[in-house]
This record gives structure tokens, C-alpha cells and sequence, in this order.
């Protein structure tokens, strides 16, 4: 009989903690989606259209690449005071970011400027999230997995003209960089 009670007691405590966990479960999944609709709309100002909980889910995810992205942002702020130059990776600046889906990569087109570069797959299809913040955290969306389009000057362009207009960047880069040091000589 003991040993019957017993067994049932613990089937009954089994069963409160697996329901507790599914609720606890829910309850993460609800909070996402509340953040995500807050970012979504931060991100689609203008955008009358509600996202799915799917959408919004991503658009939580891209949330936290924004915070990791700020944070990257201040701590450079603060080296560049300290050393009079930005750090040139993550581990120098002593950061762990929390997001992993993002991979952030920095740039420093000149001297004083910065761009933090987050690249990230929110889904299976073949758009990636790329969103670039600078030194002041103003924040532009290059490619977005969200809403599946890609951006080039602000249009919505294919992906051949995307890479043509990053073929013309380079060549442009190049050709400044080569006219300066002809300049330095």
C-alpha cells in the first residue's frame, strides 16, 4: 500500500513539474513575442501590417543583437577615450555578446568613425539579417531575414545589383585609398 502511495505521489509531482515547465515555457514564448511586436514596430515604423508570432519572435532575436551591438558601441566609445584608437576585436575590448545567432564583425572606415556589423539567420530560407550601427548608434538594416528583402540605398534591389553595388564600393575604396597615398608621397 506504501509503496502504491507512494508511486502515485511521485507520478502526481512529476506531472505538477512537467505542467509548471510547459506554463514557464509559455509564458518565455508570450514575453518573446511582446518584445518582438515592440521591435517590430520600432523596426517598421509606418508598417500598419501586425507581424505573426513567428515574425515577431525574429524580431526579439534582432533585439538582442541590438543590445550586444550597443554595448560593443560603448565599450569602444570608452576605449577609443582611453587609447586614442578603437580596439580591433571583441576579446580586446573584454566583450561577450549575448546573442548566438549574431556574429558581430567591427570596421573603421576612417579614424574616428565605427561600424559594428551584426550577421545573423533568423530562418531556413536564403536571407540573412545584416544590420549595421555606428559610432553615434544610429542603426541600418542591410539585409533582412525578417521581412525577406535586401537594400541598397534604401531600395529594394535583387541580390546581383546588391553585390554590383558592393563590386563599385570596393573599386571606389581602392581608388580613393591609392589617390591618398599618392597624395602622401
Amino acid at each position: 500500500m506504501k509503496a502504491k502511495t507512494l508511486l502515485a505521489a511521485t507520478f502526481i509531482a512529476i506531472l505538477v513539474l512537467a505542467c509548471s515547465g510547459e506554463k514557464k515555457a509559455e509564458g518565455r514564448r508570450l514575453a518573446e513575442i511582446e518584445i518582438g511586436r515592440k521591435q517590430w514596430a520600432e523596426d517598421y515604423h509606418g508598417s500598419e501590417r501586425t507581424p505573426t508570432d513567428e515574425e515577431a519572435i525574429s524580431a526579439a532575436k534582432r533585439a538582442v543583437s541590438y543590445e550586444d551591438m550597443r554595448a560593443i558601441v560603448s565599450a569602444q566609445v570608452v576605449f577609443y577615450e582611453e587609447n586614442g584608437r578603437y580596439a580591433q576585436s571583441l576579446s580586446e575590448l573584454n566583450i561577450s555578446p549575448k546573442s548566438e545567432i549574431y556574429t558581430y564583425s567591427m570596421t573603421f572606415p576612417t579614424a574616428q568613425r565605427l561600424r559594428v556589423i551584426a550577421t545573423g539567420k533568423l530562418d531556413e530560407d536564403d536571407f540573412r539579417d545584416v544590420i549595421v550601427m555606428n559610432q553615434l548608434g544610429d542603426v541600418e538594416i542591410i539585409e533582412d531575414d525578417i521581412r525577406n528583402w535586401k537594400q541598397t540605398d534604401g531600395l529594394r534591389r535583387p541580390a546581383r545589383i546588391i553585390q554590383q553595388a558592393r563590386d563599385a564600393e570596393k573599386k571606389i575604396d581602392v581608388g580613393t585609398r591609392r589617390r591618398l597615398q599618392e597624395l602622401d608621397e
